[in-house]
């Protein structure tokens, strides 16, 4: 993705089968937006207790 590159041509490239690049995307953003909306809550936490 960094490269505009199709899973199919990643998975070619890395020697992967397509299914393993979309699974291993799939996790990677799973983790990403789990993690992101943590911080999000926690940023929105001490913004709401630094200026209440």
């Amino acid at each position: 993705y960094y490269k505009k590159m199709s899973p199919e041509e990643i998975a070619q490239v890395m020697g992967l089968t397509s299914r393993t690049v979309y699974n291993t995307t799939h996790m990677a953003i799973s983790s990403l937006r789990e993690r992101m909306s943590k911080s999000f809550l926690l940023l929105v936490a001490a913004n709401l207790w630094i200026f209440n």
